[in-house]
């Protein structure tokens, strides 16, 4: 993560469907209490049981249903005093947390939304990165969205028996999904970059070619840094360079979103790392 300049990430446990809270983290090489820059976060859903070996739920349906039970027992807890149920004491006090929905595909994220009206929540959903194919309906939702830049490897087709077998939906998906934040962005639909499903090769290669695709260099900047901040409260504290926010930054022989630029120093809580092969920089010991 460092040789990836990212500084902070938002962690949790990625597992069931009520997952928890989540806590923000520095990247830095330190002990955990000094890495460990905030507490119950945020909360996160899924319609993915997980590891669970319960037979209920089964199905996409049997989540959603799951999902809404909860809300409305949970609404139900609230109005009654007869009862004590430590399961849903622990929601009701995860939902007053900024909530992740860790929806998945397109209509997985329309899903979600529509809990998220139903029960007055709105929802940060991270999504798989194909919010381009269902743009209208996705505009319409009014949620910040969490979007992976894991584009599609290229296909093997050099064998014709082999390229029969990619589906034409495939093969656009694979030229378009670059594009995703460009159409996002276009249609003022409000988003965070996630590094999720990337490594330190891909991620800033991948995020070089969304703004090669009409992505504006200051909104995938912003998308990194100030809207992830802004979305759990955490601004006073990273996503941006002021007094009392911690002292994270990068520095790189150029322009960031060119091709040619390399990575040289990254510094996480003020203590600096080299990750390049370029001349060591020295810094002055007062930022």
């Amino acid at each position: 993560l460092i040789e990836m300049g990212i500084g902070a990430v938002l962690t949790g446990n990625k597992d069931g469907i009520c997952r928890g809270a989540s806590a923000l983290v520095s990247t830095a090489n330190k002990t955990a209490h000094q890495t460990l820059l905030a507490t119950r976060v945020a909360t996160e859903l899924s319609f993915n049981k997980g590891s669970s070996a319960q037979p209920y739920p089964s199905s996409l349906m049997g989540s959603i249903a799951l999902i809404k039970q909860t809300y409305h027992d949970a609404t139900w807890y609230t109005q009654q005093q007869t009862e004590q149920n430590l399961s849903l004491e622990a929601f009701n006090k995860l939902s007053k947390l900024p909530t992740l929905f860790d929806a998945g595909n397109k209509q997985n994220v329309l899903r979600a939304a529509t809990i998220g009206k139903e029960f007055g929540v709105k929802y940060m959903i991270k999504t798989n990165g194909d919010e381009y194919q269902r743009i209208t309906e996705i505009k319409q939702l009014e949620m910040p969205l969490i979007v992976p830049i894991n584009f599609p490897k290229a296909y093997k087709v050099t064998d014709a028996f082999d390229a029969d077998l990619i589906s034409t939906a495939d093969l656009k998906h694979w030229e378009l999904a670059p594009a995703n934040l460009y159409w996002l962005w276009k249609n003022n639909v409000a988003f965070c970059i996630t590094a999720q499903g990337c490594n330190s090769t891909e991620f800033l290669t991948n995020l070089r070619k969304a703004v090669s695709y009409g992505l504006p260099k200051t909104e995938a900047l912003k998308a990194l840094t100030q809207t992830p901040a802004q979305l759990i409260n955490k601004y006073n504290v990273v996503g941006q360079l002021a007094v009392g926010a911690e002292a994270n930054f990068i520095i790189c022989t150029g322009d960031l979103f060119e091709p040619s630029t390399q990575l040289v120093t990254h510094v996480v809580q003020g203590q600096q790392y080299n990750i390049s092969k370029q001349p060591e920089w020295k810094l002055a010991s007062s930022y």
